[in-house]
């Protein structure tokens, strides 16, 4: 019997990137959102693809993603930034990981490919940009480091690494943002 899978993303004033990431998850079983209070279109487009919509205040991207992660159902939990991406090919990889049965790793991490000004970056450390996106629900939390938080075991971490990407779209710029002070790197 396949296990079930809910995706948790995070979002404020995002209309321009979650439709294009929603689309690319909504054959997972629950997708979660966690707004903080958005003020452009973003709402609307994610009540296209869920009703599972909370809104509360920024409080960390720790903070937000916990409580995303705390509003799942499913077997495993699939963290997901608006700005991202799951390719056919890792769709595939999960799938087959939520077909298996047995005790297999309790969380995945993954290759993330960082996108600046529609160029990827490959160098300098941006590639492979391995982050836990993958995990049995209750496996663990994220700490409140900001803005790059880990992933906290609840027991000894038992993972593995998938061999496709996902890919972040980094370089759309939110509006009045000065192109030459964003950095192409992870965030």
């Amino acid at each position: 019997m396949r296990q079930t899978i809910s995706c948790a993303t995070v979002v404020f004033n995002e209309e321009r990137n979650i439709r294009d990431c929603l689309e690319t998850a909504k054959w997972m079983d629950e997708i979660i959102v966690v707004d903080a209070f958005s003020q452009d279109r973003t709402l609307e487009i994610c009540r296209q693809y869920t009703t599972r919509i909370y809104q509360r205040p920024w409080n960390g991207f720790g903070e937000q993603k916990n409580f995303s992660i705390d509003q799942a159902t499913c077997d495993w939990v699939f963290i997901l930034d608006a700005d991202e991406r799951i390719s056919d090919e890792l769709r595939r990889e999960i799938e087959m990981i939520l077909s298996s049965q047995g005790d297999g790793p309790v969380g995945y991490s993954l290759p993330r490919r960082n996108y600046y000004y529609g160029k990827w970056v490959k160098w300098a450390g941006c590639y492979p940009d391995y982050q836990l996106r993958l995990f049995r629900r209750g496996a663990g939390r994220l700490d409140d480091a900001e803005p790059h938080n880990r992933f906290v075991f609840r027991n000894a971490p038992l993972r593995i690494t998938f061999a496709n990407s996902i890919t972040s779209r980094r370089w759309r710029q939110r509006s009045g943002a000065n192109p030459s002070r964003q950095c192409p790197g992870p965030i």
